[in-house]
């Protein structure tokens, strides 16, 4: 079976394809942290009274995390700037990058907005979220007709 000369020329440059794709896709600098893939790492445990919530964003500042909170949901989002300055004789290069992640957590019990806290450290940003009570709820008997 002969080869044509398109599936050739591919085969030949593909190399260069590739890595074309490969760069137009990469992530930027600013947000390359290899095990993160664009989505905020979390854990989740629950306790009787409380959600406990640890997101790793590790090479964030604190004050580029913010956190919104509703009585069943809560979203962290983190954003990162980087600008790279290279000077030498023959050349200057200057690259800036930005970037924002965000993560929505739906949550099952509702919350007491009010008393969530939250601490960052180390990389870590630990949430404690306070479980609203559950009202009893009161059996009714239905008469059917």
């Amino acid at each position: 079976m002969k080869k044509s000369k398109k599936s050739s020329l591919l085969e030949e440059n593909w190399p260069f394809v590739h890595n074309q794709f490969r760069e137009f896709f990469k992530v930027p600098e600013a947000l390359e942290i290899p095990y993160l893939s664009m989505r905020i790492p979390i854990d989740i445990s629950k306790t009787d009274e409380e959600y406990i919530i640890k997101a790793d964003l590790p090479g964030f500042e604190k004050d580029n995390i913010n956190l919104k909170v509703t009585e069943n949901s809560i979203e962290i989002s983190a954003s990162k700037e980087k600008d790279v300055e290279e000077k030498n004789e023959n050349y200057f290069k200057r690259e800036r990058s930005t970037g924002t992640l965000k993560r929505l957590i739906g949550l099952n019990n509702k919350i007491i907005t009010e008393n969530t806290e939250a601490k960052f450290e180390n990389g870590v940003l630990n949430i404690k979220l306070m479980l609203k009570e559950k009202s009893k709820e009161k059996e009714k008997k239905i008469d059917i007709k």
